[in-house]
Order: C-alpha cells, then structure tokens, then sequence
C-alpha cells in the first residue's frame, strides 16, 4: 500500500513539474516544424483544411504529416493563438508520463513504476517536450500504450493497438516501424486484424 501510494504521489509531482514548465516562445522553436505544427492546428480549427501559411502569405500543404496538428486543433478553437495550441502540447507531455508510468505499473509493479517516474523527471525530455510544439511527445506516448495494450494479449487490446500504430502513423512517417514491431509481436492469428484495422488511417494520408 505504501508503495502504491509513493508511486502516485511521485507520479502527481511529475506531472506538477511539467505543467508549471514555460513555453519557449514560438519564434524561438525549431523551424519550421512548431511553426507549422502550431499553425496546421490553427487551419484546421477554423475550417482551411491542412494548410500553413508561415512561409508566406500564401497557404501550402505542411511539410509534415497531419497527426499532430490534428490533436491540438481542438485547443486552437478556444484561447489565445498561440498560447493555446502550446498549452496542448503541454498536456501532451504529460500524457507521455502518464502513458509511461502506466506501462511501467502495468509490467512491473509499483516499483517499477516510481522507477519510470524517477527517470522521466529527471530526463529532459518531457520538460522540453512540454516547453516545445514538436511531435516527439504524443509519438512516444502513443508508442509506449501500444505496450499497454497488449498486457494481456486479447483481440479487443490488438485491435485498439492496431488503430493506434495507424494513427502513429499519421503523426510520423518513420513510426511505421512501430507498426511492423507490433506485427511482429502480435500472434499470428490476430496479425490480420491489426493490420487491417492500422490501415484505414495510412490510407487516410493519401486523401490529403
């Protein structure tokens, strides 16, 4: 019970930490992907579809793909630009704790959990990752519930594990490394179904 306890509390502290980090302004973030992140998300709230407009004045599909700035336009339907869409990426970082903290609890326990706290704290990671709108956070968050998913192995968990490798697609071309990993790791008789349910999301990339 102690143990369980100290590894919430530690797990509460963590996310304190990464809620009360700064944003780094956005003219100061790596371009052009924050910027075209931030402004992707900002398009696509207010009905332009995928485009940015940071290079100039005329509006361009975005170098990257749609994933990200998908998951913060609903924080730039409300607020103020850009202060919103950064106060997304923020939560994103702390899903990315969450999501460690869980698979950690999940697999080993509560020790290993304050384990996985004490490494995600005191790693750059998440706090740069909550101070920057860049897609490193969700991707890796996403990538460590695919873990989450198949503890125990059951086909409603390959299957929601399926859709999310697919969505991590759409947030980072080279995350279709995950999807071959889940594959691999799946049983044989639920690979079908993964890939199948991975697909439509892939396939949606083509329809921009």
């Amino acid at each position: 019970m102690a143990l369980r306890l100290a590894a919430l509390v530690a797990t509460g502290l963590a996310v304190g930490v990464i809620l009360h980090v700064r944003p780094h302004p956005l003219a100061r973030q790596p371009f052009p992907d924050a910027q075209e992140y931030t402004d992707g998300a900002r398009q696509i709230a207010h009905g332009n579809g995928y485009v940015t407009v940071v290079h100039g004045s005329e509006p361009l599909p975005p170098r990257y793909p749609p994933g990200f700035s998908l998951a913060l336009a609903p924080f730039a339907a409300v607020g103020d630009y850009p202060h919103d869409i950064q106060f997304g990426a923020k939560l994103v970082a702390v899903l990315y704790v969450l999501g460690a903290v869980a698979v950690a609890w999940t697999l080993g326990g509560p020790i290993a959990a304050l384990l996985t706290v004490g490494v995600v704290t005191i790693s750059p990671f998440a706090r740069e990752s909550a101070a920057l709108v860049l897609s490193d956070a969700l991707a890796a968050a996403l990538s460590v519930l695919l873990l989450l998913l198949l503890r125990p192995p059951t086909r409603a968990g390959a299957s929601l594990a399926g859709m999310l490798a697919g969505l991590l697609v759409t947030i980072r071309l080279n995350a279709v490394t995950s999807l071959l990993a889940l594959l691999t790791a799946t049983k044989k008789h639920m690979r079908m179904r993964v890939a199948l349910l991975a697909l439509p999301a892939i396939l949606g990339l083509e329809a921009l």
